[in-house]
């Protein structure tokens, strides 16, 4: 299994695969909810090793995840205590 950070086979499918399934919506003129992007988020996480199981489909602001940072390529993301739920 690859892990969820590196740029991977599995992990190009995934995008790949999410990303189609958006696009397909957005034709559709579907308005994406917040239990969409969760699934997104499990879609792309899928078949990837993870630090922890339940990152998948959650929000940083969650309870337990609150303290989780973001960064990509070298550059971070909105800090944690700042993402709304």
């Amino acid at each position: 299994m690859s892990d969820w950070d590196e740029d991977s086979e599995q992990s190009r499918e995934n995008l790949l695969h999410t990303l189609s399934d958006i696009r397909d919506n957005a034709t559709l003129r579907f308005t994406p909810t917040v239990e969409e992007a969760r699934t997104w988020h499990q879609n792309i996480m899928n078949g990837l090793t993870t630090p922890a199981p339940e990152y998948g489909g959650r929000f940083r602001a969650e309870l337990g995840l609150e303290n989780i940072e973001v960064e990509v390529d070298g550059q971070l993301g909105v800090v944690s205590g700042q993402v709304e739920d």
